[in-house]
């Protein structure tokens, strides 16, 4: 197979091959065929070289370091791919079959570290294979920095160094950073990973006061993260806009004393003016009387989140709902970007009463300045993360506008959300774009230009959950979360 693909797609297919060397030696120059081969594979055109983790380690000191197979293979210009890590189960007795040459020495649960560390930094592998990616990823954020190259010849590396002390203190029960030795706790472990995660919920509770469901979701994220993010619509697109049920879901957030941000969606502000076409009693009819409630009622502080226990930036008073907050070495940011195509929807053949409650002539101006904030704060937000030396950016906000517009092979991203728009004053051509083009537009262009920033952008509004990349952005991925009457995050 590998002869076929070098052979016939050389410059193509090819440049990707990946040789998975099943010699299983013990990656020495005696026992494993080095120089000569790769030479020959190399001058075949082959690039890659995939032989287990325990082929590229051996014993030095008493510590892990590079096999002569694994300088040989470097040597000869290949890169190498290794398997797999987290398949040995407990290491306190040797680590198995995959630490063959150096079960000696290996035995704890930490030593998986040390020996990703040498196979990293030392030996430069390409990528290796995990049964369980937290362990590679918490290695990286820890240790790897973004200029990080697996180019560089093989070389001798210290053991795991003071900045990623933690994992030794935890792992190793020794002393590191100053810190005395403490026992490896995995509640510990579990507690700290937990803290650092973001519970993001939106399209619930669809319930009415006392939102017994939903306090008990409420508890659950509380107990399991450090930061909550409600991405707007806490009641139905049917319900009335009273005082209660748009702030009584936020007010349980408040109450749970759990860091948390939140972010209007179109039910509770936008949609507002439903009511009075069915003839329903509302506390508000319009969208920017309903917006400015949810103002009076969780922005008066806009350097705090709602419970006040967390520091945060706002954009102004003018823009509240434009957040950011770092979290965890991650900034977490909110936009005003409600569902019903962000105030534009023309809804007037069903429900008459729309442009009579809430005059068009003023969503026009709710959007503008929804969106002018939001372009704005964006630039901001990519420009604050990059000079503080974060590595991803959460951008929370309501509305699902990215889109598939055909079948496979089509590309997520290609299109955006028409749905509800189209009215006789304002379309694609008097407005001259769709009304979220702008927002796609900007976002793609963002991700473009801050290539070492991971970009999640997480809203709600389709009731569904789902996972994407919208154009096939490798640092750009789209989450929908689940919601209504479940309650689902």
């Amino acid at each position: 197979d590998i002869e076929f693909w070098l052979g016939n797609f050389g410059s193509s297919f090819g440049l990707q091959v990946v040789f998975l060397d099943g010699n299983y030696c013990n990656g020495t120059a005696v026992d494993c065929s080095t120089d000569d081969d790769f030479a020959t594979l190399v001058a075949a055109g082959l690039r890659y070289i995939a032989p287990p983790q325990q082929m590229l380690i051996q014993v030095v000191n008493g510590g892990y370091a590079p096999s002569e197979y694994a300088v040989a293979a470097k040597s000869s210009g290949l890169k190498i791919i290794t398997w797999t890590l987290e398949r040995s189960g407990p290491l306190s007795s040797g680590g198995g079959w995959y630490y063959g040459t150096s079960n000696d020495i290996t035995n704890n649960d930490g030593d998986v570290f040390e020996m990703l560390h040498v196979l990293a930094q030392s030996v430069g592998i390409e990528g290796i294979f995990s049964d369980w990616p937290a362990t590679v990823t918490f290695y990286a954020n820890c240790v790897l920095s973004p200029t990080y190259s697996s180019s560089s010849p093989v070389v001798q590396v210290d053991a795991l160094p003071q900045t990623c002390g933690a994992l030794k203190t935890e792992y190793k029960n020794q002393a590191c950073c100053g810190q005395p030795a403490k026992p490896f706790s995995f509640a510990a472990a579990v507690e700290a990973k937990e803290r650092c995660s973001v519970c993001i919920v939106g399209c619930a509770p669809y319930a009415d006061h006392p939102y017994p469901v939903w306090s008990r979701v409420v508890d659950q994220m509380a107990g399991q993260c450090g930061l909550m993010v409600h991405v707007g619509d806490t009641q139905s697109g049917s319900t009335p806009c009273n005082r209660t049920t748009m702030s009584g879901p936020l007010e349980v957030m408040r109450a749970s004393g759990t860091p948390t941000l939140y972010t209007m969606g179109d039910n509770e502000v936008n949609d507002c003016h439903r009511a009075a076409s069915a003839g329903k009693p509302a506390d508000f009819y319009t969208a920017e009387s309903a917006r400015q409630f949810l103002i009076d009622s969780f922005f008066q502080d806009r350097t705090t989140d709602l419970t006040g226990s967390l520091n945060i930036e706002t954009m102004s008073a003018e823009c509240p709902f434009h957040a950011f907050a770092e979290h965890c070495g991650t900034a977490v940011v909110t936009l005003e970007v409600p569902g019903s195509q962000w105030y534009l929807a023309d809804e007037t053949a069903s429900r008459p009463q729309q442009d009579v409650v809430d005059p068009l002539a003023g969503r026009k101006a709710m959007y503008d300045r929804a969106k002018n904030c939001t372009l704005a704060w964006l630039e901001t937000t990519f420009q604050k993360a990059h000079s503080r030396g974060l590595r991803a950016v959460i951008i929370a906000f309501h509305a699902g506008f990215w889109q598939n517009t055909g079948t496979f092979p089509g590309t997520y991203g290609e299109g955006i959300s028409t749905y509800g728009f189209g009215g006789d004053v304002w379309n694609e051509e008097t407005l001259g774009h769709l009304p979220y083009q702008p927002l796609s537009d900007k976002l793609l262009e963002l991700a473009d230009a801050y290539p070492q920033l991971m970009v999640y952008t997480v809203h709600a509004d389709w009731h569904y959950w789902h996972v994407q990349s919208p154009l096939r952005k490798k640092n750009l991925v789209d989450v929908g979360v689940e919601g209504s009457t479940a309650a689902l995050t």
